[in-house]
């Protein structure tokens, strides 16, 4: 019997809906039908797969406020957030594929030796993996698994995908908008799960492995597609510090931490984790970021700079951090 999952609005806590996992045993299907799915399409030239997916963005901005709508309501994001850091780079990219993919894909020539090998050519050509099984985090559902897949797709290849557990309603809704292209049947599906469904969907052998997530999962992401072996590319948080010197200009540097520290609050990949201050400017430096920070407003909707925490686990690791680590500044002598 299928596993059941309910996803909940982090905003009110009511309940989205309830879906059922996928089984080992349906992937086995899904990833056959995408394999079939991924041999017409990647017969199509570049021009025409392009061509199939140009209608997406006027899509995407027709059902604009119904896709920030459930971004906010899955993730707590506030609506800036959501247009700015999950909807736009995925239009601003697809923009520049339409631009520049028929270049980028284009065969390139090799030069070679003119003495040795007077009349041998040579050239390089991209072709498609097949079938690309992207794994998306719950931090950024629309951008990290749209970006992914738009990407896989004008390069010809099949997709499943298999978001967070906390976001399947974003998942839901690239589907839909999919759906009303002239796609392929299979060419891009859906699973439904926890961490257990993206191991068994390494273990049914897509071509590719595309992961965003943190290093630990990324590390038995790579484990698992090394047992076959898969190709995989990973995406991973870090622990990023930022250094403040006593030539950086003090605004600016306020603002620059103050965005990648708290900019969906606090949860990316990239975000800001420690910053060293130059001891001249330390007292100075904090000061204005205390001050900053004071002002930030936490809200919903179209209200605040930031919006909530996504899942109750962030909001207890976050707690335990803050129980554990002094605020207290560090030691430094004033020269």
């Amino acid at each position: 019997m299928n596993a059941l999952l309910t996803v909940s609005s982090v905003l009110t806590g009511d309940t989205i809906q309830t879906y059922q996992a996928t089984t080992p045993e349906q992937l086995g299907y899904v990833i056959a039908s995408a394999r079939t799915a991924a041999q017409h399409w990647a017969n199509l030239d570049i021009a025409t797969r392009l061509k199939r997916l140009k209608p997406l963005s006027a899509l995407i901005l027709d059902e604009l406020d119904n896709i920030t709508a459930v971004i906010m309501s899955v993730t707590g994001k506030v609506k800036t957030e959501v247009l700015l850091g999950e909807i736009y780079p995925v239009l601003s990219l697809f923009d520049y594929y339409q631009r520049h993919a028929a270049d980028i894909l284009r065969p390139c020539p090799v030069q070679t030796e003119p003495l040795a090998f007077p009349k041998a050519y040579a050239h390089y050509s991209y072709q498609p993996y097949g079938v690309v099984a992207i794994l998306s985090p719950w931090n950024f559902p629309w951008q990290l698994s749209f970006s992914p897949l738009l990407t896989a797709l004008i390069a010809g290849n099949a997709c499943v995908l298999k978001v967070s557990e906390y976001s399947i309603p974003v998942a839901e809704l690239i589907l839909k908008l999919l759906a009303r292209l002239d796609l392929p049947q299979d060419l891009v599906q859906q699973v439904i799960g926890a961490g257990d469904v993206g191991t068994h969907l390494i273990t049914a052998r897509p071509d590719f492995v595309f992961f965003t997530g943190s290093v630990n999962t990324g590390r038995a992401v790579m484990t698992a597609a090394a047992q076959h072996p898969i190709p995989v590319l990973l995406e991973l948080g870090g622990n990023d510090a930022m250094l403040v010197f006593a030539d950086a200009h003090s605004e600016r540097a306020v603002n620059a931490l103050l965005y990648g520290a708290f900019s969906n609050s606090g949860q990316v990949c990239v975000s800001v984790e420690r910053c060293l201050v130059q001891a001249s400017i330390y007292d100075d430096f904090v000061a204005r970021l205390q001050t900053a920070i004071a002002e930030l407003n936490v809200g919903h909707g179209s209200i605040g700079d930031l919006g909530a925490i996504t899942t109750e686990a962030q909001l207890q690791r976050i707690q335990r951090i803050m129980m554990t680590h002094s605020p207290k500044a560090p030691t430094h002598q004033h020269h």
